[in-house]
């Protein structure tokens, strides 16, 4: 098993059958297997506008399969010791969370995985599924339960935790090299941070081939190496000398609330593979940070909260 997917000790029970994996996840074998057999069927399909201009296409499961992929990430999370240096999608983890590991660095650098979720396929998940202890017949349901067109969908519960931990070969290798360059690692989903009290430029070279050496592509116009005389940002908050939000910071929360308004809480939920509860407290805790460094700001898009009816629909 690969170093960092360190699980726990109810990974050595191993599941190894459709009725071991169905007892695990509290539904009837039957029902298992009918949503296993023909996956395709089972999602939707939306086309969500981006706030950088364009639509991110998402595929929702539909609500009972979503169910079942909620209880296959509880019985994912009981077993695996989530390494610290992974903040997206993380519980009690954030993008503040993720930028705050590199206030005052006389440098940082931030990559981005692109098309992370579709690049994220069988091979990079039958891994995690088998450290988790799901194997033979078991592992070949669950990976039928979490895999569309043989990639990770974009708006499954399950999606967020298996990208992260399907990326740790890679994750590995820029532990390895920055460690012996004393420099501090993370990743906020397909947004890697870097950072250091020295200058490190040289090393873009070997940062990106260990993306691409596992069949990722990286997005070339958002690397970006950054010294301490120019702002520094990771994820949208300057981190210079302490976390500040940024214009695009605020432009792309007043753009999530907006969706909220528009669509309903429960479509840009989908899209993230959380909960509308989940969703509320990311977007309550982003317009806190926003109002402590903001106030003015702040104010305004908290009205537009509260314009956001939190009831789920029936969609």
């Amino acid at each position: 098993m690969p170093a960092l997917l360190r699980t726990r000790s109810d990974a050595k029970n191993l599941v190894s059958n459709c009725a071991e994996l169905a007892a695990a996840i509290k539904i009837a074998p039957e029902e298992l297997i009918y949503f296993a057999a023909d996956p395709s069927q089972h999602y939707g399909y939306l086309e969500i506008p981006k706030g950088s201009g364009g639509v991110r296409v998402i595929r929702p499961p539909v609500k009972r399969l979503r169910a079942i992929q909620r209880a296959l990430l509880k019985l994912l999370y009981s077993r695996f010791r989530l390494p610290s240096f992974m903040h997206g999608g993380m519980p009690g983890k954030s993008i503040m969370t993720h930028a705050g590991s590199h206030v005052d660095r006389r440098m940082v650098a931030t990559l981005d995985v692109k098309n992370f979720f579709p690049s994220m396929l069988r091979h990079h998940v039958d891994p995690v599924i088998a450290a988790a202890g799901i194997v033979d017949e078991a592992a070949e349901y669950a990976l039928s339960l979490v895999l569309l067109d043989g990639s990770l969908a974009q708006g499954s519960p399950t999606s967020c935790l298996l990208a992260n931990l399907g990326f740790y070969n890679e994750d590995a290798g820029f532990l390895r090299l920055c460690r012996r360059r004393g420099l501090a690692y993370g990743r906020y989903v397909d947004d890697i941070a870097i950072s250091g009290d020295v200058e490190f430029e040289e090393l873009r070279g070997p940062f990106e081939q260990l993306i691409r050496a596992g069949g990722f592509e990286v997005a070339s116009e958002k690397v970006l190496f950054q010294p301490a005389s120019q702002r520094q940002i990771v994820t949208g908050l300057v981190v210079n000398d302490r976390l500040r939000p940024t214009r695009e910071f605020i432009t792309e929360l007043k753009h999530a609330i907006r969706l909220c308004i528009q669509l309903g809480p429960e479509i840009p939920a989908r899209c993230e593979g959380i909960s509308v509860r989940a969703l509320r407290m990311r977007l309550q805790g982003r317009l806190q940070h926003l109002r402590q460094c903001d106030p003015k700001a702040g104010r305004r898009l908290r009205g537009m909260l509260c314009g956001i009816r939190w009831s789920p629909s029936r969609i």
